[in-house]
C-alpha cells in the first residue's frame, strides 16, 4: 500500500454523471457506483477519507488527521490535470491546508476558480457543505489579492443578492443566516451602508412572509424550526440595523410567545418560553419577564406531571454480559472486607492490552500523525502513533464497567479519607510528605469530586516519578540555595523505561494520561485549563484514571527503592 500508484489513478476513474453534484460524499458515492471504476478500488478508499474533509477544521474540537508527505507530493504533481471541479477542489484544499512545498498561490487560484463554479447552488437545499468552503475561498481571495483576476467578491455578493429576491427567499434556512453573519462579522468592509439597507430591508419583507405562514403550520417541531429560521433572520438584522435592535429583540419575544400558543408538546414549548425570557431580561422589561417566568412555571407543571422514564433497548448479550459483571462483583465484594483487594481482583478486566490496540488499521497507511485540539481550540497535542485515539476509545468504551465497579465499591465501604492511610503511608513509591495529599486524590476520585481528584494527580505526580528514580527534588546551587532542577514528565518516564523501574505498559499508560502526546492533564491544570463543567466533564476519564492510580500504588506498595 506504500506504493502511490492509487494517487495517479485518480485521473483515471470515470466521472460521467458527476458533473452536477455539490455534495463530496455524493460524489464519491457515484464513483463507487460506476463498474467501470471497479478496479481503482484503493483509490476510491484513499477518497473517503476527505468526503468530511472541511476548510476551516482548525477552528474544531474534534481531532484532524494528516496525509504522509510521500502521498502530498504526488498528490501535488496530478492536482492540475483532475477534470472535475468539486474533486478538485477538495483535493486543493487540503494541498494548501497540508503540503508545505504546494505553490500556495496557484493553489489558491484553484480553490477561487472551482469555488467560483458551485455559487449558483450555494442556497439549494442539499448544499450545506458549500457554506465553510465559500468564506474560505473569500479568504485566500483577500489573502492572495485575486479580487481583479477572478471578480470572487463581486459574483458572490450577486449571488446573495439575486436569492434574496428570487421566490425561493421564502425558504430560506440556515445557510443563509449563518453565512451572513460570518461575512457581517468577519468581513466588515464587505458590504457598504447602501448595500446592507437594500438587503436590511428585503430581511423584514421575508421575516413578514414566514410570520404570516405560521398559521399554516400544525406540528410542533416544524413551528419549532419555523420559529428558528425567523429568529435566525431577526439575528442577521441584529448586526445591521442596531439603531433598532430594542424593537428587534421585543420581536424575537412576540414570536416565542406566539409559538409557544400554537405548541402543544411542553418540552418544545419550553424552549420558546427560555428563549423569549432571555430576550426580555436583555430589554429589562419587568413586567413582560413576570409574565414569561408564570409561563414556564404551569408549563413546568405540564411537564412533570407528563414525564414518563426514558428507555433505550440494550442488546440482550450486552445485558447478559452487564449482569454477569454485576454479580461476578457482588460474589466478591460480599466476602471481602478490602476495598484494595477488590481492586486487585477487577483490574485485569480493564488492562490496557497494548499490543492490540497498537496494531496498524488501513486509515494508518495514510496519515502518520493526529492533531488534537482542546477546548479553545488550540493545539494539544500531535500523536504521530495514533496510539492516543485508540487508547481514548478504549477508556470511553470501558467506561460503563468501571462505573458498576466503583459505584458498587462506594456502596459497600464508604470510604473517607483515613481510609486510603494504609495504601499511602510506608508505601514505597510516595514520597515523604505527599501521603495526605495522595490520600485526598483516591477520596475525592471515588466519591466523584473530578476537580479534587485531577488536581490532586497533577500536583503529585512529578514528585512520585522523581522518587521512583531517586532524584531528589530540591538541590543546591552553587552559592546553596536550594532550587529545583527543571525536567519534564517525559523525561523522567524515559529514565523509569531506561532503568526498567516500572513496567512498559505502565510506563505507557502514565504517558498518555499525564504528558504532551496524551491527556496531558499536569499541564492543562497548571496553565488553568481546565473550568468546573470541564472537569465535572471529563468523568469518564477521571473514573478510569482513578482504577489506573489505584492499581498502580497497590502493586507497587513492596517495590524496592
Amino acid at each position: 500500500m506504500e506504493d502511490t500508484k492509487f494517487i495517479s489513478d485518480l485521473l483515471e476513474l470515470d466521472l460521467n454523471g458527476c458533473e452536477n453534484i455539490v455534495l463530496f460524499s455524493e460524489l464519491i458515492s457515484k464513483i463507487n457506483e460506476n463498474e467501470k471504476n471497479i478496479i481503482y478500488k484503493d483509490s476510491i478508499d484513499f477518497l473517503y477519507y476527505f468526503y468530511t474533509y472541511n476548510p476551516n477544521y482548525l477552528n474544531y474540537k474534534y481531532k484532524r488527521e494528516k496525509l504522509k508527505e510521500e502521498y502530498l507530493k504526488p498528490l501535488n504533481e496530478i492536482i492540475y490535470d483532475i477534470k472535475n471541479p468539486l474533486l478538485q477542489l477538495r483535493l486543493a484544499t487540503l494541498l494548501l491546508i497540508e503540503y508545505k512545498n504546494a505553490n500556495k498561490s496557484n493553489t489558491a487560484k484553484l480553490i477561487v476558480k472551482n469555488t467560483i463554479l458551485f455559487l449558483d447552488k450555494l442556497f439549494l437545499e442539499n448544499s450545506y457543505e458549500l457554506k465553510e468552503g465559500v468564506l474560505f475561498a473569500l479568504d485566500l481571495n483577500y489573502k492572495f489579492q485575486l479580487e481583479e483576476e477572478f471578480n470572487y467578491i463581486k459574483k458572490l455578493k450577486d449571488i446573495i443578492s439575486h436569492y434574496l429576491h428570487s421566490k425561493e427567499s421564502k425558504n430560506m434556512d440556515f445557510i443563509f443566516t449563518s453565512l451572513f453573519k460570518k461575512l457581517v462579522i468577519e468581513y466588515k468592509n464587505f458590504y457598504t451602508e447602501d448595500e446592507l439597507n437594500i438587503i436590511k430591508q428585503k430581511l423584514y419583507e421575508i421575516i413578514e412572509i414566514k410570520t404570516n405562514h405560521i398559521d399554516t403550520i400544525n406540528e410542533d417541531n416544524s413551528l419549532q424550526f419555523h420559529k428558528y429560521i425567523i429568529c435566525g433572520i431577526y439575528g442577521v438584522l441584529i448586526l445591521i440595523d442596531k439603531s433598532n435592535k430594542i424593537n428587534i429583540y421585543q420581536k424575537i419575544i412576540d414570536i416565542n410567545l406566539l409559538i409557544v400558543n400554537k405548541i402543544k408538546y411542553s418540552n418544545i414549548k419550553r424552549e420558546a418560553l427560555l428563549h423569549a425570557l432571555s430576550f426580555a431580561n436583555k430589554i429589562n422589561n419587568e413586567e413582560q419577564i413576570s409574565k414569561i417566568n408564570l409561563l414556564i412555571q404551569e408549563n413546568n407543571k405540564e411537564i412533570v406531571s407528563n414525564f414518563k422514564p426514558v428507555c433505550f433497548n440494550i442488546p440482550k448479550e450486552i445485558q447478559e454480559a452487564i449482569k454477569r459483571f454485576e454479580n461476578n462483583v457482588d460474589s466478591f465484594i460480599n466476602f471481602n472486607y478490602n476495598l484494595f483487594n477488590c481492586i486487585l481482583k477487577f483490574y485485569p478486566c480493564f488492562k490496557v492490552n497494548f499490543k492490540e490496540i497498537e496494531k496498524k488499521d488501513f486509515s494508518e497507511l495514510f496519515f502518520w500523525q493526529t492533531i488534537n485540539f482542546d477546548e479553545d481550540y488550540l493545539i494539544e497535542n500531535i500523536d504521530n502513533s495514533g496510539l492516543f485515539r485508540k487508547y481514548y476509545n478504549y477508556i470511553m468504551t470501558s467506561y460503563p464497567w468501571i462505573n458498576i465497579l466503583k459505584t458498587k465499591l462506594l456502596q459497600r465501604f464508604y470510604p473517607n479519607k483515613e481510609y486510603f492511610y494504609s495504601l499511602t503511608y510506608d508505601n514505597n513509591i510516595i514520597p515523604k510528605g505527599y501521603e495526605e495529599i495522595i490520600a485526598r486524590m483516591f477520596c475525592a476520585g471515588i466519591h466523584k469530586d473530578y476537580m479534587d481528584f485531577f488536581v490532586y494527580a497533577s500536583v503529585s505526580i512529578e514528585a512520585i516519578l522523581r522518587h521512583i528514580i531517586g532524584e531528589d527534588i530540591i538541590k543546591n546551587d552553587k552559592k546553596n540555595h536550594q532550587i529545583q532542577e527543571y525536567e519534564t514528565l517525559e523525561n523522567l518516564l524515559g529514565k523509569i523505561k531506561k532503568q526498567n523501574l516500572l513496567e512498559e505498559d505502565t510506563v505507557k499508560e502514565l504517558r498518555l494520561l499525564f504528558c504532551k502526546d496524551g491527556f496531558n492533564i499536569r499541564n492543562k491544570i497548571a496553565h488553568a485549563r481546565f473550568s468546573q463543567d470541564i472537569f465535572n466533564g471529563h468523568y469518564m476519564l477521571a473514573d478510569y484514571m482513578w482504577y489506573f492510580l489505584m492499581n498502580f500504588f497497590i502493586r507497587n506498595y513492596y517495590k524496592s527503592k
